[in-house]
């Protein structure tokens, strides 16, 4: 009676025991599936965003249909206006026309693949592309990785929801098909960027995989592959880049609560970065925690308190490093050491203050033309797409806006059902 007793309880251990030992391809394989799902929910903050596009790539085509005619021509209107003021909520009605006049062609835009037409390069600036291997695919991936960097430091000053920005930079993501002038270590950036969105979006085990195979795949390539930068820059870029996936890897370990193999990870990148990066904020917070994993308390203390006195930290983050510094330095190693500090979005704004902002802190990415290049098409979008995504709630126009305009944006709110985006 007593082996019957406990029988039940028996098997439902046995049966719990494959979901408590699911191995790490499995988690991740979920978190796919649920990043998915809420990507789907997520779908509709696409539309506007995608029929811009389509509308701005068209009006360069030589053939494009009629209808998009007028729409190209109010997008010029914008893209003029945004040229000439700070901010496109001054001129509501304009916005809102854009609006009503994107919902009205909803059907014919919703069939329209945008990269039947030429690239957004091409249709918001008058210069070159970048190089041979800039095709459709590579503009995806190019947005992709600025959207989120967008959403990390805003290019206009004012961020957008965040929600939005990671949907546009998986829709960019998604489209990002390599093309065959596209170099190897080129082609490891769409795991790159895929690593970072699961990454912002707390699917760990998901960025684990895409990030390990970031990096095993560049460690099969030789720095004098990396034919897109000077021949003395290739030692250099080739450490950059490896240092990237290194760094990124470890700040998403340190969430799956594996502080060894991020340690190991922040080594690498530290190693690979010496005499090349300098100190700034990602560099002390690396060594920090590195020698607080082997056991070098009061250096791991002394490294945080260094770090507070950075100027491009934000005043609550400066107090937690330095009562994180002083209990370090009184060799206090507790389990929470770190948890209040840990890598994020902080010290990305930090290190693109440091550069002196959005644009130049591309500069030092990808070189400063080609910074240049890239900010001001995007930058311009920003501008327009938050405008016309409905990101001027009436409230904020009514001192401002006409009648006309005023009452657009009440009818747009009431039967587009695009929502209410604010920042």
């Amino acid at each position: 009676m007593r082996l019957h007793r406990y029988l039940g309880i028996i098997v439902a251990l046995l049966l719990l025991l494959p979901a408590c030992h699911r191995s790490d391809a499995e988690r991740a394989e979920r978190e796919r599936a649920a990043y998915q799902k809420e990507i789907e929910k997520a779908s509709s903050a696409v539309t506007p965003y995608r029929f811009i596009k389509i509308v701005a790539r068209a009006s360069k085509a030589q053939e494009r249909p009629q209808e998009l005619e007028a729409l190209a021509a109010q997008l010029r209107k914008l893209q003029e206006l945004e040229a000439k003021n700070e901010s496109l909520l001054r001129d509501a009605e304009e916005v809102a026309r854009m609006a009503v006049m994107l919902y009205e062609a909803r059907k014919l835009l919703e069939n329209r693949d945008e990269d039947a037409y030429p690239l957004l390069w091409t249709a918001l600036t008058d210069e070159p592309v970048p190089g041979p291997w800039y095709d459709a695919g590579a503009e995806h991936l190019v947005l992709a990785a600025l959207w989120e960097f967008v959403n990390m430091a805003p290019l206009t000053g004012k961020p957008m929801d965040s929600a939005k920005l990671h949907a546009f930079a998986h829709y960019e993501l998604a489209r990002a098909v390599p093309g065959p002038a596209w170099s190897p270590e080129f082609r490891l950036q769409v795991s790159l960027v895929r690593g970072l969105l699961f990454y912002s979006k707390a699917y760990h085990f998901a960025a684990d995989e895409e990030l390990t195979r970031y990096i095993e795949g560049f460690k099969r390539i030789r720095p004098d592959q990396m034919s897109w930068l000077k021949a003395e820059d290739r030692e250099q870029g080739y450490a950059m880049e490896l240092s990237a996936g290194y760094f990124l890897r470890a700040g998403n370990r340190l969430r799956m609560g594996r502080d060894e193999q991020a340690a190991d990870d922040f080594e690498e990148g530290l190693r690979l970065t010496k005499g090349i990066a300098g100190e700034n904020e990602l560099t002390l917070w690396a060594s920090a925690f590195v020698a607080f994993k082997r056991g070098r308390f009061v250096e791991a203390g002394q490294g945080l308190e260094k770090l507070a006195v950075s100027p491009y930290l934000e005043p609550e983050t400066r107090e937690r490093l330095l009562a994180e510094a002083k209990r370090l330095e009184r060799e206090e190693k507790g389990a929470d050491a770190f948890k209040q500090v840990q890598t994020g979005a902080w010290i990305v704004r930090a290190l693109v203050a440091r550069a002196g902002g959005p644009e130049k802190a591309l500069a030092g990415l990808v070189g400063e033309e080609q910074a240049r290049r890239l900010y001001r098409p995007v930058a311009s979008l920003v501008q327009v797409q938050q405008a016309v995504s409905l990101h001027a709630d009436p409230r904020m126009l009514a001192d401002k806006a006409t009648q006309t305009g005023s009452s657009l944006w009440a009818w747009i709110r009431g039967k587009v059902g695009w929502g209410n985006a604010n920042p």
